[in-house]
């Protein structure tokens, strides 16, 4: 993993506090992040999916995107951008291969083209969705990404999130088998392939203000 993967930053957006780590380096939060994201899953009463395996706890190339309340240290949200090459796989290939989906050459092709990076494991604690929480976390990732050189980004989006994602600048990936839509975690979800290109030339999604870190 290069050193610019390993960068360590902290992003204040009011009136939470956003923290950009490898879980490598912050296994704290990374051990935090994995317990708040089982206990959202049980909220809503959602099982079976790959990234709450945590294995990715001690992937280098998995990085870290949390919303953290700086008054009370509480995790707010979380998101991962999981780095295309680290030790997993990454997560959409293990899902979609336990429907008897392959994406290989989809993920392969992507990634030589400088970069390749999945959304995932987006969580937030019940109650904070509706304050545009998964909106600030992925704008966070996507500024994120353009930053190490991640051109490609891919994810799922239920028919829920699909068009926030779009919103974002994702679009759905049509030109997979069954046109990139399929039931996951389970029949009740229809799930949407999606990608997001920093290729071309774009606007900034969000401007954050580098500070020191400040967070232990």
């Amino acid at each position: 993993l290069s050193s610019h993967h390993r960068v360590f930053s902290t992003f204040i957006v009011v009136p939470m506090c956003i923290i950009i780590s490898s879980a490598t380096d912050r296994y704290d939060l990374a051990h935090l992040y994995l317990e708040n994201h089982k206990a959202t899953l049980r909220h809503y009463k959602v099982s079976g999916i790959s990234s709450i395996s945590s294995s990715w706890k001690y992937n280098p190339n998995a990085q870290m995107v949390i919303a953290i309340c700086p008054d009370s240290n509480e995790m707010l949200g979380a998101v991962r951008l999981e780095i295309f090459g680290g030790t997993e796989r990454l997560p959409m290939d293990e899902a979609l291969k336990s429907i008897g989906l392959e994406v290989d050459y989809f993920v392969s092709e992507l990634a030589v083209n400088k970069g390749l990076a999945e959304l995932c494991g987006l969580r937030c604690k019940p109650g904070n969705s509706a304050k545009d929480l998964p909106k600030k976390l992925i704008k966070a990732a996507l500024e994120y990404a353009k930053k190490i050189n991640i051109s490609h980004i891919i994810g799922f989006a239920n028919e829920y999130s699909l068009p926030t994602v779009q919103n974002l600048g994702f679009t759905h990936v049509d030109n997979l088998e069954n046109e990139g839509i399929f039931c996951y975690p389970t029949k009740q979800y229809k799930t949407y392939v999606v990608h997001y290109s920093n290729a071309e030339d774009k606007k900034a999604v969000l401007e954050l203000e580098t500070v020191s870190n400040s967070y232990s």
